[in-house]
């Protein structure tokens, strides 16, 4: 009881600060360049802050550019028969370029299925994930999680981690859903199967399928659950090397399934638009490595990157130096690309802080939602191969926010993986105390069939 009120006083008031803070606009450069989080604003459940489209009432929050995008996907549904066609009233093409385009294609193939209008089908798809990730991933701790305070424990943080992503909204909520979900089922799975079971091999399927799925929608939201998984299957499952390499490549080729299909739709789509449209060029579907970093440089104030985090900024220097490259095409990504590693070179100081404010930012994260979990880990160390594992994911997961901005909404990802690793440190130091009174001389193990939570 003790542990879960500290973990309540630690966790609750600064998560409904971050709360807060997510419905707070980047202010404006200028009086005429509108600067919000990505230049974009949310579309909040608020009818006043619904100037761009008033019709909208959302039960999450989503981008108007994302809304924008899928309007215009169902517009070219109607007209051509086609997923993944848009047409803005003017021409058709593909939508989003440099966004996944997995929301893209799901939510108008749901809002078919069940001839729901778009605002319900975009509600379905994001309070699905939400709800899906906190039943999924708390059964996930009844089963991984050996003592009752920390399975009580687990239902109180999934319960208020559930109202972050909520609040966050968008596909955040896929950072969110993806980590709380799988993670205590990898563990279980781990620790509790032989590998040469055969509901191990359907499981690793699963996983894969899974995460090939919520991959296209947000393709960050699976790396922390990739990371555990591709240490733990090597190094910690019983089963014959061979058989491990094998479910390494089933795991990965059940994920790969879900992109070929949707990279065989985005090709047909292609195809089409290309034959109705004259002169229509390909959109580059690609993530950009230096729009994102060039925007990053500006998260710290400094006369090089005017207007902070904003994608105006990288939009003018873009058109400044080569007027007319089409927004995140290559050579608009090469532009910036070069002008990052200018200033990186000219003010590597500006550079170095810009990085470590961004890690000490994200550190505090971790320390904020882990908490208890991070001095159970120290008094009580749960295997190196699961430390090991956790901390890949955190710093695969982490990786992005230093290159752009630990901004509320980027930060999902994390503190989700965070409040995981909480909840599994502090249930493995409660059950490692329980064993110590019990035997105080002879060390034992949590589980005779399950040495992987153990040092």
């Amino acid at each position: 009881m003790t542990g879960a009120l500290v973990l309540y006083f630690a966790i609750v008031c600064p998560s409904l600060m971050l709360g807060q803070t997510q419905s707070v606009s980047v202010p404006s450069t200028s009086n005429t360049r509108p600067c919000g989080t990505f230049s974009d604003h949310l579309i909040y459940k608020s009818a006043a802050n619904l100037s761009e489209y008033p019709q909208a009432h959302l039960l999450v929050d989503l981008m108007s550019s994302r809304y924008r995008d899928l309007l215009w996907v169902a517009d070219g549904y109607r007209l051509t028969n086609m997923p993944l066609v848009a047409y803005d009233g003017k021409s058709l093409f593909q939508p989003a370029p440099g966004d996944d385009p997995g929301l893209y294609y799901l939510i108008p193939a749901v809002s078919r299925v069940f001839r729901l209008g778009l605002e319900r089908s975009i509600d379905l798809v994001l309070v699905s994930a939400l709800l899906l990730g906190f039943a999924v991933g708390f059964s996930g701790c009844l089963y991984a999680l050996k003592s009752t305070a920390g399975k009580a424990v687990s239902l109180f943080a999934l319960l208020l981690l559930t109202a972050i992503a909520y609040r966050t909204g968008d596909v955040y909520v896929f950072e969110f859903a993806t980590t709380v979900a799988l993670v205590p089922w990898v563990l279980y799975l781990i620790r509790c199967k032989d590998g040469a079971h055969w509901t191990f091999q359907v499981s690793i399927c699963m996983f894969g399928l899974i995460c090939g799925i919520c991959s296209l929608i947000r393709f960050g939201s699976v790396l922390p659950v990739i990371a555990i998984l591709a240490i733990l299957l090597p190094l910690s499952v019983r089963a014959r090397a061979g058989r491990k390499v094998a479910l390494i490549v089933l795991f990965f080729v059940s994920f790969l399934i879900p992109r070929a299909y949707l990279r065989h739709l985005l090709t047909r789509s292609d195809a089409f638009v290309h034959q109705s449209v004259a002169g229509y060029r390909q959109a580059d579907t690609r993530h950009v490595f230096g729009h994102f970093a060039y925007e990053g440089l500006g998260f710290l104030s400094n006369p090089y990157i005017p207007g902070g985090i904003c994608d105006e900024v990288a939009k003018e220097k873009v058109q400044a130096i080569a007027p007319g490259a089409a927004y995140m095409s290559s050579e608009y990504d090469h532009i910036l690309q070069r002008e990052v590693l200018s200033i990186a070179k000219q003010h590597p100081t500006i550079v170095a802080f810009t990085i470590f404010a961004k890690l000490g930012i994200i550190a505090g994260l971790i320390a904020v939602f882990a908490n208890v979990g991070l001095f159970a880990a120290l008094c009580y160390p749960k295997s190196p191969q699961v430390e090991f594992a956790f901390w890949t994911a955190f710093a695969i997961s982490s990786a992005p926010l230093v290159l752009m901005a630990p901004l509320p909404m980027y930060c999902l990802g994390v503190i989700s993986l965070a409040v995981v690793y909480g909840i599994v440190s502090l249930d493995h130091c409660l059950v490692a105390r329980k064993l110590t009174r019990l035997n105080p001389i002879q060390p034992q193990r949590i589980d005779d069939h399950a040495p992987v939570f153990v040092k």
